[in-house]
């Protein structure tokens, strides 16, 4: 089972309060997001022209610098195809029975509500994805709460943790907990899962 992309629009009040980084990022992340979701290896022109134009629709007119946002998206995309990581990221998704794009769970632990970007959930293992535009946009710690998160979820579970960068294109691992450690699971009654998407026909 996989469950689809959600991606709210965005407000116009909003629109003056993200830089140009940011949406280029938020525009990149669900481009790459939906590639995962479609298990996509390659991607024809029309269809990255198609995904991009999805995913400037989320910005309602008027926005400043929208075919500079498209002209530079489709190019780091481009390249990102084109790159052994990208071939390394597909095959992550070997043997995957779910794929969530940021699910919402609350630590009990840590007493948060936390997202992470991407989660790819096999037998015994958990593959967690942080994407970046760039990467020294790279914080730690937020892996860390992350990574804790799954440890609550199913300590018996292996997580492998990466950071994904995307301008350039980059994968690279963050952290590996084996199987055979052992955590404590205290709090795991308390992991609140929050779907926020509906499941692929």
């Amino acid at each position: 089972m996989a469950l689809s992309v959600y991606l709210a629009p965005v407000k116009l009040k909003f629109l003056h309060d993200i830089t140009y980084a940011q949406r280029l990022g938020e525009i990149l992340h669900f481009s790459l997001s939906q590639l995962l979701i479609e298990g996509l290896k390659a991607v024809e022109k029309e269809c990255l022209d198609t995904l991009l134009n999805r995913a400037l629709a989320y910005y309602p007119e008027p926005l400043p610098e929208r075919e500079r946002l498209r002209a530079q998206a489709k190019d780091i995309l481009e390249q990102m195809l084109r790159s052994e990581d990208w071939s390394k990221l597909v095959t992550l998704l070997e043997g995957a029975y779910t794929l969530y794009k940021e699910p919402e769970a609350f630590s009990s632990l840590q007493e948060a509500l936390l997202r992470p970007d991407f989660l790819i959930e096999k037998e015994g293992e958990w593959i967690l994805l942080e994407f970046k535009l760039r990467e020294e946009d790279f914080k730690p710690a937020q892996m860390e709460k992350y990574i804790e998160l799954l440890r609550e979820i199913d300590g018996t579970k292996r997580i492998l943790a990466y950071l994904v960068s995307l301008d350039p294109f980059k994968l690279k691992l963050y952290k590996i907990y084996p199987e055979e450690i052992h955590h404590e699971k205290q709090g795991l009654s308390h992991i609140t899962q929050l779907s926020l998407f509906e499941e692929l026909s």
